[in-house]
């Protein structure tokens, strides 16, 4: 049984009539008798033994025990409450999704006995239940209402604080075309499994990973069994009911700051893909209040709780497929930065904009077209990007800020903005404009000569405030408020992530959110890789060395996920993991006869050429590096991708007389990791006279010994994995 220690509080739902009110009204009503209390409310109750259930890969045993029906919209049950005993269980049909059942549970394997089963459903359990049982009319009494109130199957249902999703929405769209594919919710001891056939990915195994929790941890999901494909690469084929076509509209920024949203006029255009449609889910940030939303000129019917991003919407008709819909909210509120509606689907998506804002402010805007009207205190601009953006944002800001005019090597200006408030009487760590330009103007360079000029961008600006904004095409946020610290990348990291974000940014495409990590492992190597050219190797490796201390931390605390997992993985574990991904694939490329990293910058230029133009999936990802690398990598995505696992062992050489010189004898024991797991790492023989040869070999799991040479000079020392090539935490010993 669980014990909450945190109490959250039923939100007020908010509710705008459409033009159908009838519909609207009803649909009101329906979603407050998801939520009535069950004591003493009508029941139909079933005694049940061996009775078997199954929906998709979770089977449902209830041995013995009472099953009760309650709560009816449309003369259909949608709670039932079981008290006996059962068995659960679940076959998670994916490596990754079993990998990250690990990280949420303890365990790759979903099996659990119970004594009490929490259901919410708009599917044919009742149907099958009757089939099998007859019920008897009563209504739920003191005691089994206790029991049911003491394993809070209710309470992880119910849309209150914590819980992203409004789980009465979903059921109730689902019970509105009632079928046996439909919504089916289940708590189980601390597990809770869903199948909802209006999610992007349908079936998701829950778990309560601390006991006491209000919100559980996603550990797997995936699409149902009959649109399922074998293999992890398929995980990213996600069906979304909608997709995003432009935004269009006015926003109206006021306050002392410039950067509240007095007033929002957007319309989003949306092409439907599922096959028919009358309800949808939408998001916009909870500071930002709703006014209105309006489909063809009509307020239409919307559920949101007042803390929810999301929104539950209400069609007066049913749309189909490839049909293009518009719809307009009207909103104010505080919220400055996420100022936008948005839906599942991150399709980056064109933006044409009116913003309106006080005189004395300016606005750091990608497609901003300078100031075209006055009124009063207000001036008028328009926005029109000439590249769809996954997230817009701007940076508001005072006028009156001085600037530092610099060019770059290829010839692309650059504009560094300076301001009498960002100085070192205010903030302890700030750093002069003599320290600060030259990592900026260095990232720029290098970045820019590798990888050519940002698409649709002819100037870019760096924006050195130390809190807020953000990294966008043409504009920069590097931080001057930034403590020097020795044996790190210092202010060269932060200066090449940001400007890597020009490439792989808000702009980039990507295909569902299973391919964050690309964009978040990408800026943050080719941060390193800006302090490896600027500091040295020693540096660089050093900051390879802090993020492997943290992901064998992550490891060893059960907090390690696949990198596949989306959003469900936690940023710093993207981030880091996935600049390993990068630095690992860099040194498989990696020609040390004279090429170096030229392979490597093909590679990352293809991709982000790829990324502007196109949605990439991790396995068009796989797809572009195995062109570079010249072999299928099946082998090295199963363990860095969609694997949670970091080698760690152990490694002894000797040298040993042989009949033309000498040679090593190498054993090297890696454990942690799957049997299958294997991966090339470079080897570096430094002789006595100071010289030294560079190997590169491939390691395996387990146990296995190998002999390099012969080599003509007396070995003195064996580098194991130089370079760091390999992601592992590994002792070498000379015997």
């Amino acid at each position: 049984m669980r014990r909450i220690t945190c109490f959250a509080l039923l939100l007020t739902t908010a509710v705008s009539v459409s033009a159908a009110p009838e519909f609207a009204e009803q649909f009101l009503d329906n979603y407050e008798a998801l939520s009535v209390d069950l004591l003493n409310q009508p029941a139909e109750r079933f005694e049940v033994t061996d009775f078997v259930y199954q929906k998709d890969v979770a089977t449902f045993t209830f041995a013995s025990g009472t099953i009760y029906l309650m709560r009816y919209v449309d003369d259909r049950p949608t709670t039932a409450l079981f008290l006996g005993s059962g068995q659960f269980s679940a076959d998670i049909p994916f490596h990754a999704e079993r990998q990250a059942m690990w990280y949420a549970s303890g365990d790759s394997v979903v099996a659990d006995d119970f004594e009490f089963c929490f259901i919410r459903f708009a599917d044919d359990f009742d149907i099958q239940l009757r089939e099998r049982f007859t019920p008897d009319t009563t209504t739920l009494g003191h005691r089994d209402y206790t029991k049911y109130k003491q394993a809070q199957g209710e309470f992880f249902f119910r849309p209150v604080v914590m819980h992203k999703q409004d789980n009465y929405f979903q059921l109730l769209r689902s019970q509105y075309e009632r079928s046996a594919d439909g919504y089916f919710w289940a708590d189980i001891n601390r597990y809770v499994y869903v199948f909802d056939p209006n999610q992007a990915s349908e079936v998701e195994i829950r778990f309560e990973r601390e006991g006491g929790d209000i919100e559980s941890t996603i550990g797997a999901t995936f699409r149902r069994e009959s649109e399922r494909q074998p293999g992890d690469s398929t995980l990213s084929r996600y069906h979304y009911d909608l997709q995003p076509v432009a935004k269009r509209g006015s926003v109206t920024l006021g306050d002392l700051d410039g950067m509240k949203i007095d007033a929002a006029d957007i319309t989003m255009d949306l092409r439907v893909v599922a096959d028919s449609l009358r309800f949808a889910k939408l998001y916009i940030h909870h500071n930002l209040k709703l006014d209105s939303l309006r489909y063809n000129d009509d307020e239409i019917g919307l559920m949101r709780r007042r803390d929810f991003s999301t929104v539950g919407v209400m069609l007066p008709d049913y749309v189909y497929r490839d049909d293009t819909i518009s719809l307009r909210f009207f909103y104010h509120g505080n919220d400055f930065s996420p100022g936008f509606p948005f839906i599942e689907s991150n399709m980056p998506t064109p933006y044409d904009l009116t913003m309106i804002y006080p005189r004395d402010f300016s606005y750091l805007v990608p497609g901003l077209t300078g100031r075209e009207r006055t009124e009063g205190r207000f001036v008028q601009s328009r926005v029109q990007p000439d590249r769809p953006f996954r997230v817009f944002a701007f940076q508001g800001m005072l006028n009156g800020w001085d600037t530092v005019q610099v060019i770059a090597s290829n010839g692309m200006p650059i504009t560094i903005l300076q301001n009498e408030g960002i100085n070192k009487k205010r903030f302890e760590c700030y750093v002069p404009l003599s320290k600060y330009e030259p990592p900026v103007t260095h990232a720029i360079n290098y970045l820019t000569t590798r990888f050519g000029p940002p698409g649709g961008v002819f100037g870019l600006t760096i924006y050195p405030e130390p809190d807020g904004g953000f990294t966008m095409p043409g504009m920069a946020r590097i931080t001057q408020d930034y403590c020097l610290i020795d044996g790190t990348g210092q202010l060269s990291l932060v200066a090449g992530r940001e400007i890597a974000r020009q490439w792989f940014g808000p702009t980039a495409y990507i295909q569902t959110d299973r391919e964050q990590w690309i964009l978040d492992g990408a800026v943050d190597y080719l941060g390193i890789m800006v302090v490896e050219d600027t500091l040295g190797t020693g540096i660089s490796f050093a900051e390879l060395k802090s993020r492997r201390s943290e992901i064998i931390k992550m490891q060893n605390d059960n907090d390690l996920q696949p990198l596949a997992g989306g959003h469900r993985v936690m940023p710093l574990n993207r981030v880091l993991k996935g600049a390993w991904v990068y630095h690992m694939l860099r040194f498989m490329m990696y020609d040390p006869s004279g090429g170096g990293d030229q392979t490597y910058l093909r590679f990352m230029r293809e991709l982000a050429l790829t990324l502007g133009s196109q949605p990439v999936s991790n396995h068009r990802f796989q797809q572009i590096a195995e062109k570079h690398v010249g072999e299928s990598l099946d082998w090295f995505f199963a363990t860095w991708l969609y694997g949670r696992s970091i080698p760690s062992g152990n490694v002894t050489y000797e040298v040993v007389p042989a009949e033309e010189g000498y040679q090593m004898t190498v054993t090297s024991s890696l454990n942690r990791v799957a049997s299958s797991f294997r991966m090339p790492v470079w080897l570096r023989v430094q002789f006595e006279d100071g010289t030294s040869e560079l190997l590169s070999r491939e390691v395996r799991a387990g146990a296995e010994s190998f002999t390099i040479g012969p080599f003509a000079k007396t070995p003195d020392r064996l580098v194991f994995n130089e370079f760091f090539s390999m992601l592992a935490d590994i002792d070498v010993d000379k015997r």
